[in-house]
């Protein structure tokens, strides 16, 4: 079993896009998973997969006033430990112990962690075992990504590598290689800017990718990293004439 925290050094990378669209790809390759709202700050995650109402949340279980069993919802064919978008107080230092009692029930637990080194975030590494960090092709963003590399790495963590997120090939942005010589860890996946993605919050449109448009271009991204975690392939379903004329005319 493996607890795996996505985390950046700055807000705005996509990393609950991230976690939200690695755990339901674990899902589809027959994994054992939940997936948990560690961004106790914002709930992004929460309002993603539609569990702002849930009448027991995260922080019930961090205060002792609920048992963390029984805050695990379904959503979208996937168990979600959702966080309120209330603002409360709640026992950090419990985030660990509360993760440890679900281990045995699940392959993997992908945690979406606040960005930046706030105490929420660092509560959510101590609670897991590997970090993957998300950045943007920006000397900025990779600058964050290698201090919380440094922490998660003091923290006895290990970090499988990093996604480099929202390319757009502009001959400012900070290149694959580069990052990856910087941060002295591997490109696990990099994904190019999407309009598809990036209405993954709209009002219209608020659902994960993989939920929307599980068979796009886009959706191959975490369906690769995904296969790059696990160690294990998707299979691959041959396409007959009319869904490869439909693909190439609808582009999806």
């Amino acid at each position: 079993m493996t607890t795996i925290t996505i985390t950046s050094g700055k807000g705005g990378t996509g990393k609950t896009t991230m976690a939200a669209n690695l755990a339901l790809s674990l899902k589809k390759l027959g994994k054992r998973v939940l997936v948990v709202d560690g961004d106790l700050n914002m709930a992004n995650l929460t309002l993603l997969f539609d569990l702002q109402n849930s009448p027991i949340t995260l922080e019930d279980a961090l205060n002792g006033e609920a048992k963390i069993r029984d805050v695990i919802y379904s959503s979208y064919d996937i168990d979600v430990v959702p966080a309120t978008i209330e603002l409360r107080e709640y026992d950090l230092s419990t985030l660990r112990e509360q993760i440890s009692k679900l281990r045995e029930m699940y392959d993997f637990i992908v945690i979406d962690s606040a960005a930046g080194a706030d105490e929420t975030t660092l509560a959510a590494i101590k609670a897991s075992d590997d970090v993957i960090l998300v950045l943007e092709p920006t000397k900025a963003s990779l600058a964050d990504a290698i201090k919380m590399k440094r922490i998660s790495e003091r923290d006895g963590k290990r970090v499988l590598g990093f996604v480099m997120n929202k390319i757009r090939d502009r001959k400012y942005e900070l290149g694959e290689k580069d990052a990856s010589i910087a941060l002295d860890l591997p490109l696990l996946v990099s994904i190019p800017f999407s309009e598809n993605i990036a209405e993954t919050f709209s009002f219209r449109q608020r659902a994960p990718l993989l939920v929307r448009m599980p068979r796009s271009r886009e959706a191959s991204y975490f369906k690769k990293l995904a296969e790059k975690i696990s160690g294990e392939k998707f299979e691959e379903k041959k396409e007959n004439f009319l869904q490869r004329f439909l693909k190439r005319l609808f582009k999806f």
